[in-house]
């Protein structure tokens, strides 16, 4: 039986009540579960990689998650262990380390660097680690927020969370952050959520997970690290997240890191 070292605040929700899901998809460092009543997504990754209210980050002995799950297995879930078709899997939930984002208030206590200099250095010294940038995004960084056509951009690229919705998240996380940092709520940023829920059901349903919680202001440590560097102009803390954000599913983290500065670049010039 494999040990849990952390689960995110939903993946221990779902323990409690125990739900039941079947295994979506897996990867040899993460796998997805699938839950039956709600279709929501829940991940185990190998180490922490990336916590998240969605995930459980394990201690696990190799590095490769596909040789032990398989798709379709069924998945129950109690408070201490989860069960893989009737055999403990995962064990010692009760005793792991409950991960959530930064709340509300400790966001407005960050200490912000007061100038606008600052914060562009840091976001060109982002972009000097990012050697990477996806071909689907080129139309659309250019364009405000108002002017982005979220019909095309949703879905677009491949893999189970195309370049498109990635960006999309990074857009998101990062204008709800600065939202709350700076006691401001954009029309023109609601707007663009209420576009982007109508739509989500046009892309798959992995990247659907990862934009209702981004619709629901629940980002994942890195994104979070990344934010709060930008913010704080802490260079080294920045290449240390981001590191950890790229190592992650080809160019999805690329392609959020990109959204990320997109909505730095664009949020200033709008309150």
């Amino acid at each position: 039986m494999i040990i849990a070292k952390t689960i995110g605040q939903d993946f221990g929700n779902e323990c409690n009540r125990g739900a039941v899901g079947i295994v979506h998809s897996v990867f040899q460092r993460a796998a997805n579960i699938r839950i039956n009543s709600s279709g929501r997504i829940l991940t185990i990754t190998i180490d922490e990689i990336d916590n998240f209210t969605a995930n459980c980050a394990l201690v696990v002995d190799g590095k490769d998650l596909t040789e032990k799950l398989y798709v379709n297995q069924r998945v129950l879930f109690s408070p201490d262990v989860v069960f893989l078709n009737g055999t403990p899997f995962i064990g010692g939930l009760a005793k792991a380390k409950i991960w959530s984002r930064i709340s509300n208030d400790e966001i407005m206590r960050l200490s912000v660097s007061s100038e606008k200099q600052n914060i562009n250095d840091i976001l060109l010294f982002m972009k000097s680690k990012l050697s990477h940038k996806s071909k689907w995004l080129d139309e659309f960084y250019s364009k405000t927020l108002n002017e982005i056509e979220v019909e095309h951009l949703i879905g677009l690229g491949e893999g189970l969370t195309p370049s498109g919705d990635d960006f999309i998240v990074g857009i998101i996380h990062g204008f709800h952050f600065l939202e709350i940092l700076s006691s401001q709520k954009l029309d023109i940023f609601t707007r663009f959520k209420n576009r982007v829920s109508y739509l989500k059901n046009q892309t798959g349903t992995i990247s659907r997970h990862y934009i209702d919680y981004a619709l629901e202001r629940q980002w994942g440590s890195n994104s979070e690290g990344i934010i709060k560097s930008i913010i704080q102009n802490d260079a080294d803390q920045l290449e240390y997240y981001l590191s950890n954000k790229l190592a992650i599913g080809g160019s999805s983290g690329y392609d959020e890191s990109f959204g990320i500065i997109y909505a730095f670049e664009h949020f200033f010039d709008l309150i």
